[in-house]
C-alpha cells in the first residue's frame, strides 16, 4: 500500500461532513457563547466537539477565529446591556467577569474607549437612560450647591 505524505494527513470527507452536521445543528450561536461563558474550550464541549474541530469550522465558515468572534460577541452584548442603562458593575457581572476592571480593560483593548465613556455618552443623548446612582449624584450636587447659595453651609 502506497501512502503519500498529503493523503496521510488530509482529513476524510466523512468526518468533514460530521463536523459539519454536529455545528449545523447549533444555530443559536450567540446563545451558545454565553452558555459557554465566552470560552472557546467550553463553547466546543457545549458542541460536543474538539477546540480544534470547532476553529476549523469558524475559519471555514465564518472566516475568523472561535476566539475573535467571541470578544466581538462579547463586546457587542456589552454594547446592549450599556445602552440599556446598565452600569459598568451591572454589565461586567452580567458578561461573567469576575472583576469589572477586567470588563473595562477588555472593553477598551477591544473598542478603544472606556465603556464608561460609552454609557456616559448614551445618558447624554438619552437622559432617560440615566442608572439612578447618576441620578442621585446629581440631585445631591444641585441641592449642595442651594445649601451653599442659601447660606446654610459655608463654603
Amino acid at each position: 500500500m502506497d501512502i503519500t505524505l498529503n493523503s496521510a494527513i488530509r482529513t476524510p470527507k466523512s468526518a468533514i461532513e460530521n463536523m459539519n452536521t454536529k455545528l449545523n445543528n447549533n444555530p443559536n450561536w450567540p446563545e451558545l457563547a454565553k452558555q459557554g461563558n465566552w470560552s472557546v474550550s467550553k463553547l466546543a464541549k457545549l458542541c460536543n466537539i474538539s477546540s480544534r474541530t470547532l476553529e476549523r469550522y469558524f475559519l471555514k465558515e465564518k472566516k475568523v477565529s472561535p476566539k475573535a468572534w467571541l470578544l466581538k460577541q462579547r463586546h457587542e452584548q456589552a454594547d446592549k446591556l450599556l445602552q440599556n442603562g446598565l452600569s459598568v458593575k451591572e454589565t461586567a457581572a452580567n458578561l461573567d467577569y469576575k472583576h469589572s476592571t477586567h470588563f473595562s480593560r477588555g472593553y477598551k483593548d477591544y473598542g478603544g474607549c472606556c465603556p464608561t465613556d460609552k454609557s456616559a455618552t448614551i445618558a447624554r443623548k438619552n437622559p432617560e437612560c440615566r442608572t439612578p446612582v447618576v441620578n442621585v449624584v446629581f440631585w445631591s450636587l444641585i441641592l449642595l450647591r442651594v445649601q451653599v447659595f442659601n447660606g446654610l453651609i459655608k463654603g
